[in-house]
């Protein structure tokens, strides 16, 4: 039985503004739960078969109704370790979204006015326990990061099934504020143009449905690279160094903690607490990006040339049998990446496919179209744009074996995906 207390304090914050950024998240997350089919919130993702809508769901419950037990009654104190694994809640959408909104009510509740500032955290490092000092603001704080963090993933499992997910959907507001400088900047510039009566193409920020369509092409960039970094930490894998993983605020809370593992969740913890380095979702690579590609659509123009077939293009002949060999290889391959990706981590066992690649090739892809700017799409250019979005990489040398053997193989994943269908 567990003896140790938190000091009590009469000390009392009012801490609403972190209150409603949680709420904000968290009433984002219910309204697309409200939207989500029942056997999405529950299908299963990924090389190992373990990204769960429902698991990131029950994950994040369980943190929440952690801090709501722990500011329960004075002197309890903060456990996440052990918390209340309520599995139920990774099956039963309705159920998640209720229990989400009773925790919306009750943050308020509690924490809308004044309330005891104080807390103490049961932290369990290699077998040892120890209480550390902490307080409900700092967790308040936490748990948003924590909350859009996953938040982030499940977008990337619900886009991955054709769900249309909010561009504001999973991502922090720190973030955010960063895209409406961005905005503005661009406001900016465009006014200075005008002045010199130069007149380029200008989105009116005037109203908020242009404002948000701005915010939408300046974060499509953040959108691709962030949910399928994160995915390589919920699949469980390593590049060996670590590099990649500490891009990741932690490789446990993205996997959901289906597992339960606590000492990873204490380094997403960390990374929480305003770190520039680290926010829930990768803010600082996405920044990056953005401001090395220099265009709001986040491609730049050498790799929309690059993903084309080249003039005069041969591609490599072989036996097609020891080329769909070597595919499948490279398919599991996550050296051909910058960033731990393979194209199993979303594609294993047939799935992440859209319902277009029963479709002979070439043929029409949203996203060639969209970040590329190519109406039609072969199948090796179809390989090209993966290599570059997804994977963040240099596209395959036209006309080499790699590229010959990826295609060859995806030939194959075509056929057994229209085979099921």
């Amino acid at each position: 039985m567990n003896t140790m207390t938190q000091p009590v304090s009469d000390k009392r914050r009012d801490v609403s503004d972190i209150v409603e950024e949680n709420a904000h998240a968290i009433g984002q997350l219910i309204d697309l739960l409200q939207a989500l089919p029942g056997n999405l919130y529950r299908q299963s993702f990924g090389y190992r078969k373990q990204h769960v809508i429902g698991k990131h769901v029950r994950h994040i419950i369980d943190h929440y109704s952690a801090l709501l037990s722990a500011t329960d009654c004075p002197g309890a104190l903060l456990d996440y370790e052990n918390r209340n694994r309520d599995l139920s809640l990774e099956t039963d959408r309705r159920a998640g979204g209720h229990r989400l909104s009773g925790i919306l009510r009750e943050l308020r509740n509690r924490f809308g006015t004044e309330y005891r500032n104080e807390l103490a955290m049961l932290h369990n490092s290699d077998g040892q326990r120890q209480v550390v000092t902490t307080s409900v603001d700092r967790e308040l704080v936490f748990l948003a990061s924590h909350t859009i963090h996953h938040m982030a993933i499940i977008r990337m499992l619900a886009e991955q099934a054709g769900v249309e997910v909010s561009a504001e959907f999973g991502v922090h507001p720190s973030t955010l504020r960063y895209l409406e400088r961005q905005a503005s900047d661009t406001a900016r510039s465009a006014n200075i143009l005008i002045k010199k009566k130069v007149q380029p193409e200008v989105i009116d920020m005037s109203t908020n449905k242009n404002r948000k369509e701005l915010l939408r092409k300046l974060s499509r960039n953040l959108m691709v690279s962030i949910p399928m970094m994160t995915v390589v930490a919920a699949a469980g894998f390593s590049t060996g160094s670590g590099s990649f993983l500490g891009l990741i605020p932690s490789a446990e809370a993205a996997q959901g903690e289906a597992e339960g593992e606590a000492k990873a969740e204490g380094e997403a913890k960390a990374e929480a607490e305003g770190s520039a380095k680290g926010e829930g979702e990768a803010q600082s690579s996405a920044e990056g990006e953005g401001e090395a590609e220099g265009e709001a659509e986040g491609v730049s123009a050498s790799l929309k040339k690059a993903v084309r077939r080249p003039e005069g293009y041969t591609p490599y002949q072989g036996n097609v049998a020891d080329l769909r060999a070597k595919g499948k290889e490279l398919f599991n391959d996550t050296s051909l990446s910058s960033n731990g990706l393979s194209c199993a981590t979303c594609h294993a066992n047939g799935v992440g496919y859209n319902a277009t690649f029963k479709n002979e090739y070439p043929h029409f892809v949203a996203m060639g179209q969209r970040d590329f700017g190519m109406d039609m799409v072969h199948l090796d250019e179809m390989v090209q744009i993966c290599m570059v979005a997804p994977m963040a990489a240099e596209p395959l040398e036209w006309g080499s074996e790699e590229l010959a053997a990826l295609t060859e193989y995806a030939r194959v994943a075509q056929k057994e995906f229209i085979d099921k269908k």
